[in-house]
């Protein structure tokens, strides 16, 4: 599974997807950014797709609860 960060349709139809995967071992990761282009580029006045996936484990310690930090031992 993976998270959809940006999204950037320009006005020729040529769509950027930048998303994350949830875990540097994701198992999906080799197949889901390719998932992703396929679903979207057959929508209509879609003319490209190009998906960037990449880790960002910054991003998953700021969405986590103040709880679950606490509890992980993670710093704010």
């Amino acid at each position: 599974m993976g998270l959809i960060y940006d999204i950037t349709i320009a006005p020729n139809g040529a769509i950027q997807i930048n998303m994350t995967l949830t875990s540097p071992g994701c198992p999906v990761a080799g197949t889901l950014p390719g998932d992703v282009q396929r679903r979207i580029q057959p929508l209509d006045n879609v003319t490209s797709v190009k998906v960037d996936s990449y880790e960002d484990p910054r991003g998953r310690r700021r969405a986590c609860r103040k709880a679950a930090k606490l509890q992980l031992g993670i710093d704010e």
